[in-house]
């Protein structure tokens, strides 16, 4: 059966999942965004540095040096971590956009060169959600076909460009998490965060593989039926 068309759309449900919650990690940092993707604009004249005075304690005699503790350096560490985790977490939620953007980085190399590392991670974590949509509508159509396949069903079809699409992701997916798992060098929280997104999408590669070899077999099992009705009926 390949006519009905039933169940919930993933097709749509994920790309506008990971779009909303991708705004939710940016926006507290939409201001530095903004500066880290204008380095032109966000440029400021410094002015006079103000350094507050401490009045000198009685305690301590000429030629001491006293040391003064200002804020808490756990909560700045703790404050930086969580804004790495908010830069870094779109990027590695959609991993398959960095062939895009490598195609795109190809094209305006020239252009892109004299910018740093904060204008590169702020435009991944930027446009990568958006360059990953397709991707993500071809994972919800393998989540339906999956789904339709339980009732004999051949909606949506998985056709060879999604194929090739699956292998890859699963290729591609796999080497950053078997570099991660045997690799020697350190691990940081950027590692992590890259090795949990190339495991996810080798593991959706795979499942976008099992919809069409699930849509093969029932194929098959129709052809079958239909030739054994056709012999019934070329006997009778």
């Amino acid at each position: 059966m390949s006519g009905k068309r039933a169940g919930f759309r993933f097709r749509w449900a994920f790309p506008i999942g990971q779009l909303l919650l991708c705004v939710i990690l940016l926006w507290p940092l939409r201001g530095e965004l903004y500066s880290n993707l204008h380095p032109k604009t966000s440029a400021k004249p410094v002015g006079p540095l103000n350094i507050p005075t401490v009045p000198a304690s009685p305690n301590v005699k000429p030629g001491q040096f006293t040391i003064i503790q200002v804020g808490s350096v756990p909560q700045d560490q703790r404050a930086e971590r969580v804004k790495q985790v908010r830069l870094s977490v779109p990027s590695s939620l959609n991993f398959p956009a960095f062939f895009v953007d490598y195609f795109i980085s190809g094209l305006v190399a020239d252009k892109w060169r004299p910018y740093n590392e904060k204008f590169r991670k702020s435009w991944m974590a930027v446009t990568w959600p958006l360059l990953a949509i397709v991707f993500w509508w071809m994972a919800g159509r393998a989540v339906e076909a999956l789904s339709a396949a339980r009732n004999k069903l051949l909606v949506p079809r998985i056709g060879p460009p999604e194929v090739a699409v699956a292998i890859a992701l699963m290729f591609f997916g796999a080497v950053p998490c078997l570099e991660f798992v045997f690799g020697r060098e350190s691990r940081d929280l950027d590692s992590y965060l890259l090795a949990a997104g190339a495991a996810l999408w080798a593991l959706i590669g795979a499942t976008m593989l099992v919809a069409r070899i699930a849509q093969w077999r029932i194929r098959k099992g129709m052809q079958a039926v239909n030739k054994m009705n056709s012999t019934l009926e070329a006997g009778s």
